[in-house]
């Protein structure tokens, strides 16, 4: 019998802690997410524009469009993004930063491009297909990120197709550069 109580105490002690643990992972899910929608509600983000210079004549024929997070101090951005997708906030996010960048597409020279990274989730959001035909499409090179994994490649090119024939132009983000630096 005490053998069976001490069984019995055992067992208890082993659903209160994965409880603990589902309650603390519960609470973390809840942080994130409110850290997250906070983030894109308040549009605290920032940009780095990197130059992307033609060899021949050293000239800016673009800018990428870098978002930096500084209420996440030390973390590099794909920390923040990852967090967004864990939270199911990614896209949002995405569509978040996009349209803060094309708003700054005229602080650029006029003759340079804006890039922009793009998951292959939000380059098939016919949100983003609004957000780059009324921005200056012409001027728009959306990089695709290879952190996530395409699930539909017929969807995919039905939208870069739409996407193209207003003019974005399309081209692959650090390929074969996953989780090796930060962005």
């Amino acid at each position: 019998m005490l053998s069976h109580a001490a069984h019995h105490f055992d067992l208890q002690a082993e659903m209160n802690a994965r409880a603990e643990v589902e309650r603390m992972q519960h609470e973390e899910r809840a942080d994130s997410i409110e850290r997250i929608r906070t983030l894109i509600d308040e549009e605290a983000f920032d940009f780095v524009f990197q130059p992307i210079v033609r060899l021949d004549d050293r000239r800016a024929v673009a800018f990428e469009a870098l978002a930096r997070f500084p209420q996440f101090p030390g973390q590099p951005p794909n920390i923040v993004f990852d967090e967004a997708r864990a939270a199911g906030l990614e896209l949002d996010l995405q569509l978040a930063v996009v349209e803060q960048a094309l708003l700054r597409i005229d602080q650029l020279p006029r003759e340079a491009s804006l890039a922009i990274n793009v998951s292959p989730e939000t380059l098939m959001s016919p949100a983003l297909e609004w957000l780059c035909k009324h921005n200056q499409p012409d001027r728009l090179v959306l990089e695709i990120t290879e952190h996530t994994s395409i699930d539909d490649y017929a969807v995919l090119a039905e939208r870069v197709f739409a996407l193209k024939r207003h003019g974005v132009r399309l081209a692959i983000d650090d390929a074969g550069w996953r989780n090796r630096h930060p962005r």
